[in-house]
């Protein structure tokens, strides 16, 4: 019987292959204030780096930081379309924004 405190496994093997920058933007919602002034409505962008992590059956995309390395190779664990890498005694999450079967 597993308890909740058992320690994560990381099964699946794979190795940094390519990587590229998507940029997004986010902004505020526009709104008028009591006085009948328009506020909000700023608009910001950035840069997200993505990777693609090589298995043995299944390429994913990836995104978050830490930065990856190409050809850098990890075991990592999915859960709910998060990739979790092992990292010294903590583990990194990254989200799943893509994947194929090979």
């Amino acid at each position: 019987m597993a308890s909740a405190k058992d320690k994560p496994t990381y099964p699946e093997h794979g190795t940094v292959v390519a990587m590229r920058t998507e940029r997004a933007t986010s902004g505020d919602g526009v709104y008028t204030d009591s006085e009948g002034r328009t506020r909000g409505g700023g608009v910001e962008s950035h840069l997200i780096p993505v990777f693609k992590i090589r298995t043995a059956a299944i390429d994913y995309e990836v995104e978050g930081r830490p930065a990856l390395s190409i050809g850098e190779e990890f075991d990592f664990r999915i859960e709910k379309l998060r990739l979790y890498i092992k990292r010294g005694d903590s583990e990194k999450r990254y989200s799943i924004v893509g994947q194929e079967k090979r």
